[in-house]
């Protein structure tokens, strides 16, 4: 499998605990192989703000996100124009992790198939990565390549639980940080773990979920607050 060849699988954007004994590779070369990788398909996004911050309103309370464009001006640029579309709101956590060790809170199919399915290909390439994947960070799930690093990000995105700083090397980019509201996130449901089918999100939407897992935790709205 190559860096421009896409991935056939039902759960596209799955962040996966994946083996940190990966080749050797460099911020440069990894963001020139993802510019392979999304040549073809990135859409021509605006140019997101340096610094704005993000009221993400959710069933357990209101999280502030302060965004910097600087640290993953692809992921910004993606995040910026989801915001405006309102693309995340009413998106579960589909899959909370906090055990054996406290891990991810991730999000961002929306709950409307026909929504979600204009952004399916729509892949930005990987960023460098500038800060760590640590506690109250944010960053951009993605589909592992055949040499373990990342590419491919569309829409799902994941807020780091702990210190997930091993996902660095692998090409995952931090864009934003939870600055207030982090013991919110912490309280998402995590009950059901991996067991919510990303394929069944993505063709059914929430109407499978709360069917299915009527306990998840919902992002209602995602509003930007400020930009300069």
């Amino acid at each position: 499998k190559q860096w421009y060849q896409r991935r056939v699988r039902g759960d596209r954007m799955r962040l996966r605990m994946m083996n940190i004994n990966t080749p050797s590779i460099t911020p440069s070369l990894l963001f020139v192989f993802a510019l392979l990788c999304c040549l073809f398909t990135a859409p021509n996004a605006q140019q997101a703000p340096s610094h704005f911050t993000v009221t993400f309103a959710t069933t357990k309370g209101n999280l502030t996100l302060n965004v910097t464009r600087e640290w993953s001006p692809f992921g910004v640029d993606r995040f910026y124009d989801l915001l405006q579309s309102g693309y995340f709101n009413d998106n579960a956590f589909f899959r909370v992790i906090d055990k054996p060790h406290p891990f991810v809170a991730q999000f961002g199919i929306n709950g409307e198939p026909s929504v979600s399915k204009k952004w399916e290909n729509a892949d930005i390439p990987n960023d460098p990565v500038v800060q760590s994947n640590l506690r109250g960070f944010v960053s951009f799930a993605a589909e592992e390549s055949q040499n373990g690093t990342t590419c491919c990000r569309t829409t799902q995105l994941f807020i780091n639980y702990g210190n997930n700083s091993f996902l660095d090397p692998m090409g995952f980019s931090p864009f934003a940080y939870v600055t207030e509201g982090m013991e919110y996130a912490d309280q998402f449901f995590a009950g059901y773990g991996e067991e919510p089918d990303q394929q069944k999100i993505y063709t059914i939407g929430n109407n499978y979920l709360k069917k299915n897992f009527p306990k998840l935790d919902y992002l209602l709205t995602a509003v930007i607050n400020s930009e300069n």
